[in-house]
């Protein structure tokens, strides 16, 4: 089973869901503990999940985008952190036996470097493990970094999004994007269209392939 662990305002690549309010009966301590935290989300909370006061493993990124048609009004960032034992910690579902996914993003602070270039820093340790459900410590993991962009700040501009996985990242490795100019600002037929561009530019239709634009994100130091 799977219920959300905090609330977000906009939709992104990423799922947002996880188990970490659960739905047991009320009465035992842990019950208790879980029907707090879904009140606490319910206000904006993060439930049970605490941030590291003093996280330490720093990871800076650069967004820039090449060729489009315009500039973009909205660029945000969210990071993506996954429990990499639910099996051993999560909440179990009673009927079926089996755990949840638990799995959430935090927002992460873009610094604007030029009308074409963002930059970002996020942390590995950002979230600290723990014990939700008295089955054993749960271990957090960053999993990768989106960053979404719109022509325009409101409801109806295509929603471009890219994402970079957390081990491209730390490796130093590139990832490219290829989007279509005819989505820009607007597509033409479906309001709001999520584009999540193409990192393989042959996939285009041939008489489109110069009519793309570009985005490129990667690893920058965290002290620039």
């Amino acid at each position: 089973m799977m219920t959300k662990l905090r609330a977000r305002a906009s939709a992104t690549v990423l799922a947002i869901m996880t188990v970490l309010l659960g739905c047991g009966q009320a009465g035992t301590p842990l019950d208790r503990r879980i029907a707090a935290a879904e009140d606490d989300v319910a206000k904006g909370g993060r439930g049970q999940v605490k941030l590291n006061p003093a996280p330490q493993e720093a990871i800076g990124f650069t967004w820039k985008v090449e060729g489009a048609p315009g500039t973009f009004a909205k660029v945000t960032s969210l990071a993506q952190y996954d429990v990499i034992n639910d099996d051993e910690c999560g909440y179990i579902h009673p009927v079926a036996g089996t755990p949840g996914r638990m799995t959430t993003s935090e927002p992460v602070t873009l610094t604007k470097v030029s009308d074409t270039e963002y930059a970002g820093t996020v942390y590995r340790d950002l979230l600290q493990d723990g014990n939700y459900y008295d089955r054993g410590l749960c271990h957090w993991e960053l999993t990768g970094v989106a960053v979404n962009f719109r022509a325009e700040g409101k409801a109806g501009a295509t929603r471009f999004q890219s994402y970079i996985g957390e081990d491209r990242l730390v490796s130093g490795g590139l990832l490219i994007l290829h989007y279509a100019k005819m989505d820009y600002p607007r597509d033409p037929v479906v309001d709001n269209y999520p584009s999540s561009g193409s990192a393989d530019l042959q996939k285009f239709k041939p008489e489109l392939r110069s009519q793309t634009f570009k985005v490129t994100v990667g690893r920058r130091s965290a002290q620039e």
